[in-house]
C-alpha cells in the first residue's frame, strides 16, 4: 500500500498556518532586534521568537509596585454615588469649572476647592484653554 495522505482539511489548515506565519514574520518589528549580520534570518531551532531579553515590560523591574499602583489607581477612579456626583457638580458650577476639572482636582490634590481658591481656579481655567 501507499503512504497515508493527509486529508484535504488538514492540508488546508497547514497552508493557512504557513501563510499566517510568513505574514507575521514579515510584519513583526521584534524580529529586527538583532543588529548586524543575520538580522533577517529565521531564529535558531528552539528559539520561541519572543522579544529580545533587553525588553522592559510596562512594570519595569518591580512587579509588586506596578500592581500596587494599578490597584490604587482603580480605587481612586471608583464610581461615586449619585448624591456625591450631584454635590460635586453643583460646587463645580458655582466655581465656573466642569465636573471633570473639579473631580480631578479632588483626586490629584485631595482638596475641595471653594471660592477663596482664586489662584488655583484661574490655573485650571488657563489649562483648559491650552487643551
Amino acid at each position: 500500500m501507499g503512504e497515508a495522505r493527509p486529508s484535504r482539511a488538514t492540508r488546508r489548515r497547514v497552508a493557512l498556518l504557513v501563510a499566517a506565519a510568513s505574514r507575521l514574520k514579515d510584519a513583526d518589528p521584534g524580529r529586527e532586534h538583532a543588529a548586524g549580520e543575520g538580522a533577517n534570518e529565521p531564529p535558531a531551532i528552539g528559539h520561541n521568537g519572543g522579544p529580545p531579553l533587553e525588553h522592559r515590560p510596562p512594570w519595569g523591574e518591580h512587579l509588586g509596585t506596578f500592581f500596587a499602583w494599578r490597584a490604587a489607581y482603580k480605587r481612586q477612579r471608583a464610581p461615586v454615588s449619585r448624591a456625591v456626583m450631584e454635590l460635586r457638580l453643583r460646587n463645580a458650577a458655582a466655581l465656573g469649572l466642569t465636573y471633570d476639572e473639579y473631580a480631578r482636582e479632588i483626586a490629584e490634590r485631595g482638596r475641595y476647592l471653594h471660592t477663596g481658591d482664586v489662584d488655583r481656579i484661574a490655573a485650571i481655567k488657563a489649562a483648559r484653554e491650552e487643551r
